[in-house]
């Protein structure tokens, strides 16, 4: 189930300017097959010419009132002129902590994880998906141990979310397989993947939520 968590990614072209919410925070709520299960926020800071965006991810599995998974991601994403410049991720997965570093260095970006060392390109991302300048990549790095992973991504076109909402529609196949819809902002609105177990993980922004919640009168 890790796998679904969110992430950061690796940009594999030219760099772009961020998307940045006017408020400085993205809120999302994580469900499994309908049932919450955890929290999802993003926040944004600018200093000088970098740009911080903070990611902090708790998930808490229960079965029968007894906690069964538990999953707890935070980390820090820092820009500079539309690229990723550093990155610093730890990861609790029902006790087990990994620790996985990015920065820049003069070959690129050198990432540091359990598996080793590893050089990416200077436009890279990582996979955490709140960027839609995440469907241009051909690889990410993973959010959790910086391995560069391949994806492709398939365009799906426009869709209406909910009544008035809408967005665009993409999905990523590979080993980091997920549907990502983002808003006209470029900002991620949802994403959904499956587990390994066949259970469906939903990461839904509270606007959308409340968007929902507002045409059906609730």
């Amino acid at each position: 189930m890790r796998r679904l968590l969110i992430a950061f990614l690796l940009l594999a072209g030219t760099a772009q300017a961020q998307p940045v919410p006017g408020s400085g925070r993205l809120d999302y709520v994580i469900s499994r097959d309908g049932d919450q299960i955890g929290t999802h926020v993003i926040t944004f800071q600018r200093t000088g010419d970098q740009l911080h965006v903070d990611t902090r991810v708790e998930i808490a599995v229960q079965i029968a009132f007894i906690t069964v998974y538990r999953f707890t991601k935070t980390t820090r994403e820092t820009w500079r002129n539309g690229r990723v410049v550093g990155y610093r991720a730890e990861t609790d997965v029902n006790g087990a902590l990994i620790k996985a570093s990015v920065g820049a260095g003069p070959e690129g970006l050198i990432a540091i994880g359990p598996r080793g060392r590893i050089i990416a390109t200077p436009d890279t991302m990582i996979s955490g998906y709140w960027n839609i300048a995440t469907v241009k990549q051909k690889a990410l790095l993973d959010s959790e141990d910086v391995r560069l992973i391949p994806i492709a991504v398939e365009n799906l076109g426009e869709t209406e979310l909910r009544a008035g909402v809408k967005a665009r529609h993409y999905r990523i196949t590979g080993e980091l397989a997920r549907e990502l819809w983002y808003g006209a902002n470029g900002l991620l609105l949802k994403m959904r993947a499956t587990a390994s177990d066949g259970s469906v993980i939903d990461t839904v922004s509270r606007q959308l939520l409340a968007a929902g919640d507002r045409n059906t009168g609730k």
